[in-house]
């Protein structure tokens, strides 16, 4: 919120523009070998081992306990702000599927 007031607030469009790389385009930027799951960049080979076992991690009924890597945080919200160039539609479809996810 400080960020937007005092109109230093950095977005994904913005980095695209200045880059021409979207970040979800970018294999951990140009490290596709140190990428896990295709957006974790792993900053030693001890990190992306640590992803792998993680992502492997079975609960007592043999599913994964977790989904990503790592437990949930305490309260398990998570503030966040759309773009101006964010579509009504797409905030709409993030809306729905944040809604679908909290209920999982």
């Amino acid at each position: 919120k400080d960020a937007i007031h005092n109109k230093d607030l950095v977005t994904l469009s913005i980095l695209a523009n200045i880059t021409g790389v979207r970040g979800e385009d970018s294999n951990c930027g140009g490290h596709e070998e140190a990428c896990f799951e295709g957006d974790m960049f792993a900053s030693s080979e001890a990190q992306k081992l640590a992803f792998m076992q993680a992502s492997t991690r079975l609960g007592k009924d043999q599913t994964r306990r977790y989904v990503g890597y790592g437990k949930p945080w305490d309260g398990a919200k998570i503030s966040y702000c759309f773009a101006s160039d964010f579509s009504e539609r797409m905030r709409h479809l993030f809306r729905t599927a944040a809604s679908q996810v909290s209920r999982a």
